[in-house]
């Protein structure tokens, strides 16, 4: 890695990238929950992209389970910090969800 770019150092940058390699399996091979764990410790430090990214894997049940809440939380926080990508997402989940609860009697 270059310079002070380091996700082992907790660069929030660096560590959505290596997530994305993962996922991609561009250099690496293939794995989700490898990028799920780069991605989860780049969205936590407030990375916007890296918590579209995790809203990606919880809706795709890739290298997680299926959790359209928790994709719904992880597109919403992306949205709230200026990543507008995770917007079409979050009206269809929340179409989703409303209608899981009607089915559900609630």
């Amino acid at each position: 890695m270059h310079g002070s770019i380091r996700p082992e150092k907790g660069d929030p940058v660096a560590q959505n990238y290596i997530g994305l390699l993962y996922y991609l399996g561009s250099g690496v091979d293939r794995d989700f929950k490898l990028a799920h764990g780069w991605y989860e410790k780049s969205a936590i430090q407030g990375n916007a992209d890296a918590m579209f990214n995790l809203g990606l894997l919880y809706d795709r049940g890739k290298g997680v389970e299926y959790d359209y809440i928790n994709a719904y939380g992880w597109f919403y926080a992306a949205y709230l910090m200026g990543n507008p990508k995770g917007k079409p997402y979050i009206d269809d989940l929340a179409s989703k969800l409303a209608a899981n609860k009607k089915s559900a009697g609630m």
